[in-house]
């Protein structure tokens, strides 16, 4: 790996995508309405490769296979960036590394302080190599979606377990008047078929303005549920899934994130942990900690199936202790899901989603 330039840009963005069409158009929109909106946010955002830069990379490498007999000048071709060295192009030219390596390489000779390589499952087989290639820069992570970037935008008006495998079937037409598998087999099928966006296309412009953007606070949630299908299962063995949510997050500078718990499951809260159970119609929520703890009933409520609160669960303030570690709580069972909010403190604030069993209704 080469050696960092001594010049580094603090608070700085890139992002490589794997296309130029949905998402690249899609974080160039987010990334221009972040400068404009707030220009002191980053020190600087660049989102590549533009069609352009693809497709002037496109030309080198086919005069470069024309020529490649009779040239001592090996061409090791990213995107944008280019590998100086055989044995680095060897290890990560193959989808989807290349866009972790790229992204590397931008922090490592630009100076960017963080970095997001953006890519979907697709047919790649070499997505061990892509995490590997991210734990190695604390502040590179993927955005990863399974099957592909439409199950971010599936997000935005619906939570859908269905393991997609394309992204749009054989027919172009997919999902318009009833044409092609109208949803069953492809994404784009299905939020046309829906009419989500009746005349999506990979190609769409101001996607995020015109549609998404009203609709950010469900896809939040919906990912996260997405997520919660398989914790136990690497991200890439996974469909569906998508990050994409923590990308936009941090683009934006909301200092909150959604997590689905399931009852009995152990998580952290307030760098405590806890679990939730159900006993007799009562909510028993046990904590495993050595200091005080307060959970007020502003923190602790019913709430929608997108996280919109409703009514506190308990009307008192629940003092934990590590001698009084478990508290009970009368169920409402005209709800469905509890949320759980951290307080704010120096990283994002968390917001646990748990969802009741059916026969809490």
């Amino acid at each position: 790996m080469r050696q960092a330039q001594k010049r580094s840009f603090k608070n700085s963005l890139v992002i490589v995508c794997e296309g130029t069409e949905t998402e690249y158009k899609y974080f160039e929109e987010l990334a221009s309405i972040v400068r404009r909106d707030q220009p002191n946010r980053f020190s600087r955002i660049k989102v590549v490769p533009t069609p352009e830069e693809k497709a002037a990379t496109d030309a080198r490498r086919s005069s470069y296979k024309r020529k490649m007999r009779n040239t001592t000048q090996p061409l090791f071709l990213y995107h944008v960036k280019e590998e100086k060295s055989a044995r680095e192009y060897a290890l990560n030219c193959a989808q989807p590394a290349r866009y972790v390596r790229e992204t590397q390489l931008f922090m490592i000779e630009n100076g960017y302080s963080d970095g997001w390589a953006v890519f979907d499952k697709d047919i790649h087989t070499g997505h061990k190599r892509a995490w590997e290639l991210a734990a190695q820069m604390p502040r590179l992570r993927i955005a990863f979606s399974s099957y592909s970037f439409e199950e971010w935008i599936l997000c935005h008006f619906e939570r859908n377990c269905h393991a997609y495998h394309h992204s749009l079937c054989k027919r172009q037409d997919c999902g318009i008047q009833h044409k092609g598998c109208q949803g069953r087999k492809c994404l784009i099928g299905r939020i046309r078929e829906k009419k989500y966006i009746p005349d999506f296309v990979k190609s769409i412009e101001r996607l995020f303005s015109n549609v998404l953007a009203k609709q950010l606070d469900i896809a939040y949630v919906n990912a996260a549920w997405l997520r919660s299908l398989n914790k136990n299962i690497i991200p890439y063995q996974q469909n569906p899934y998508t990050n994409v949510d923590e990308l936009v997050l941090q683009l934006l500078d909301i200092q909150e994130r959604f997590e689905w718990v399931k009852i009995g499951e152990v998580f952290e809260y307030e760098g405590c942990k806890f679990v939730l159970l159900i006993n007799k119609g009562e909510i028993l929520l046990a904590y495993d900690g050595t200091v005080s703890l307060v959970i007020t009933p502003d923190r602790f409520r019913y709430c929608t199936a997108e996280g919109k609160t409703i009514s506190p669960v308990a009307t008192t303030n629940l003092v934990f202790t590590p001698d009084v570690n478990e508290k009970h709580v009368l169920i409402d069972k005209s709800q469905r899901y509890l949320l759980l909010e951290e307080k704010s403190g120096s990283r994002p604030r968390m917001k646990f989603i748990i969802e009741l069993p059916f026969f809490c209704q």
